[in-house]
């Protein structure tokens, strides 16, 4: 799990940056949520989906505005996860915690007022929906996994040579070389670097707009003690215990993701009532490489079970 949250925290402060006006948010800005304050954006109208973003220590911002076609039908409702994006660091030296993220979620449906939620997660946030729908079945209508992370040990060395492979791909290297000789901060480098193997066109990462926050230390050092505070407890095979989960589940993964399509096929097999899909154009970000048919398959996911 600790090389996991290392591959994955290197996903933090990615927002995708496009010039189409976003639509206006009913919401957007600082709510007081299970004692501490989180940025929320919330578009659209309709039945609820909550927007679960990676890392940990990303923003939702790298969704929109990719993910707005939904908000034609369904509210959906983003934010930023405690010592993310434009949230709070906590003062408690471990707030930032796999229990206090997993509560947070509870906490943002009951500030919404609001009975079920639909739940969209990307990447590492899988964990924490999995766990939510666990603690409370009677609160999620639906679960979407979007390019989960490896919800155990058994794919860690498939994934790890899939990154190695990837650098040997010579446009890979090409476009590594243009990003070194950028007029960007070293962090910055580093950031496009880590996830220039996730994509299946190399040419999207120029669409990712790193954000190094002012107290960018000071949330990496929150995100890791809380976390690791509670890695025994939720450092575990996720796949054994799935099938507890009843809700109608879609699993989406992109075909040149790192992450082995095997991983989100073990996912389907352990669920019950799940279906997957694969985007054969797309790497860990299927909502920016296939924005289309991502929505298109979402939409009508969203439409079945929210009859």
């Amino acid at each position: 799990m600790t090389k996991r949250l290392i591959y994955f925290a290197m996903l933090m402060l990615l927002s995708m940056g496009v010039g189409a006006q976003p639509i206006q948010p009913s919401f957007d800005g600082v709510k007081k949520i299970n004692g501490i304050f989180l940025h929320v954006t919330v578009i659209g109208e309709g039945k609820p989906l909550l927007v679960l973003h990676g890392g940990p220590g990303m923003s939702h911002d790298y969704f929109l505005p990719y993910l707005e076609p939904l908000a034609k039908k369904y509210k959906l409702i983003f934010y930023d996860q405690r010592a993310s994006g434009r949230s709070e660091i906590p003062e408690d030296s471990l707030g930032s915690s796999y229990t206090n993220m997993i509560n947070d979620i509870d906490s943002i449906r009951a500030a919404f007022g609001l009975n079920k939620i639909n739940i969209l997660a990307h990447s590492w946030a899988s964990i924490l929906a999995i766990n939510y729908a666990e603690k409370h079945p009677n609160r999620v209508a639906s679960l979407i996994f979007s390019d989960p992370i490896n919800l155990n040990h058994e794919f860690d060395l498939q994934q790890q040579k899939s990154i190695k492979d990837r650098w040997k791909d010579t446009t890979v290297a090409s476009k590594a070389k243009e990003l070194k000789m950028a007029n960007s901060s070293v962090i910055e480098i580093r950031m496009r670097l880590a996830f220039l193997t996730a994509m299946n066109n190399v040419k999207y990462i120029d669409s990712i707009h790193v954000i190094i926050p002012q107290k960018y230390a000071d949330a990496q050092n929150s995100l890791y003690n809380g976390m690791m505070s509670e890695i025994k407890t939720y450092d575990r095979d996720y796949y054994t215990e799935l099938k507890a989960i009843k809700v109608p589940t879609l699993i989406l993964h992109g075909k040149a993701d790192n992450v082995p399509l095997a991983a989100s096929e073990k996912l389907k097999a352990s669920l019950p009532q799940s279906r997957l899909v694969v985007f054969d154009k797309s790497g860990h970000f299927p909502f920016i490489e296939e924005t289309d048919k991502y929505n298109r398959t979402v939409m009508q996911f969203l439409d079945e079970v929210n009859k």
